[in-house]
C-alpha cells in the first residue's frame, strides 16, 4: 500500500500473501483482542501510521498487551502509532508480530 488506508471493522483481516505499507495508514478497529487485527501469511513491511481504536463495547484496560499484526516476518516499523484512549501506549516489534501495550 502506497498511500491510502487499510481498515478493519472489528473482524480479523487476513492477507494471503505479503503486506507492504510504504505510507498511508493501517486503521484497526478492535472488537476483542483478536477481532480486528491483521494476519499476514507472508512477510509484512511496515511504514506510515498505525491507528488502533475499539468498537462494539470492547474496552481493554491499561497494561493489556494486544498482538495487532502477525506475519511470517515483520520488517521495519510504523512511523507513528496512535491508540484511542491510551496516549502513552508502547509498541513492540517481534520477528513475527507487532504488539501494543496499553497505557494512559
Amino acid at each position: 500500500m502506497d498511500g491510502g488506508t487499510l481498515a478493519s471493522q472489528g473482524t480479523k483481516v487476513q492477507v494471503a500473501g505479503s503486506y507492504t505499507q510504504k505510507s498511508g495508514a493501517l486503521k484497526l478497529a478492535l472488537s476483542s483482542t483478536t477481532a480486528g487485527t491483521l494476519a499476514v501469511a507472508g512477510h509484512a513491511a511496515l511504514a506510515g501510521e498505525l491507528n488502533v481504536g475499539f468498537i462494539n463495547g470492547y474496552s481493554p484496560k491499561a497494561g493489556e498487551q494486544i498482538v495487532v499484526l502477525s506475519a511470517k516476518g515483520v520488517h521495519n516499523r510504523f512511523a507513528k502509532v496512535m491508540v484511542d484512549g491510551f496516549a502513552k501506549s508502547s509498541v513492540s516489534y517481534g520477528d513475527t508480530s507487532v504488539t501494543i501495550t496499553l497505557a494512559h
